[in-house]
């Protein structure tokens, strides 16, 4: 009986270890995801890798025209994990765009490339597409923010061109599959003033003229 008393003994022991070893493997693989959230990590781990066949374009629509200067991929990040569309992420990539162009053409990475966008309600365009957002309100209609008059910087859309040709080069889709996200979506984004067909015009012509585009930063530095 003895034993047996240590056989049981030293079977619970090494389970005990077994869990707290997974336990504290489960913790690291969490903190290296960026997640706190074990259901949300699951559900990303057994997420296949997606086709990536289009361009969303975005504005933040946040801030007066001196505040967006502040506006970055932190805070935008912030603002989606209040919002619930953060995807549990507990960083950066909480952005629901994978890239975000500041009013100086700088452009921040966001949600990881692989990972489906957040940013409209239509679930397959967020699976499909690269979401792409420049800071600014660029809607006539918000003159009680003090927005009113916003337009891109031509440094943002120096950015969002070098972007697009990278992701076409890369991809194999043209200007015709990039969208504002009120064409994929009832929303009124990314403005009115925002030439959505102006800039699919400018991308084309790139494009046929050869221009090489410039790939956008892997992660946010």
């Amino acid at each position: 009986m003895q034993t047996i008393a240590i056989v049981r003994r030293r079977r619970d022991r090494r389970r005990a270890n077994l869990i707290l070893l997974l336990s504290l493997l489960g913790i690291l693989a969490l903190t290296a995801a960026g997640c706190g959230d074990p259901l949300t990590f699951v559900k990303r781990l057994l997420t296949p890798g997606r086709a990536i066949d289009r361009i969303t374009v975005h504005h933040t629509a946040s801030g007066s025209k001196s505040g967006a200067q502040s506006v970055d991929v932190t805070m935008v990040a912030g603002w989606h994990r209040q919002n619930g569309i953060g995807m549990g992420y507990k960083d950066s990539r909480a952005c629901a765009y994978h890239y975000l162009i500041l009013r100086d053409g700088r452009v921040q990475a966001g949600r990881p490339i692989e990972r489906p966008s957040s940013g409209t309600k239509n679930a397959q365009d967020n699976r499909a597409t690269i979401a792409i957002c420049l800071v600014g309100d660029f809607g006539s209609r918000r003159a009680g923010r003090g927005t009113a008059g916003m337009h891109p910087t031509e440094a943002q859309l120096a950015a969002l061109e070098k972007t697009a040709l990278w992701a076409f080069d890369r991809y194999g889709f043209g200007s015709e599959r990039v969208r504002g996200h009120r064409e994929v979506a009832a929303s009124e984004c990314p403005g009115d003033n925002f030439n959505l067909d102006g800039l699919r015009s400018r991308l084309r012509k790139a494009q046929e003229s050869g221009r090489e585009g410039a790939e956008p930063p892997l992660r946010f530095e």
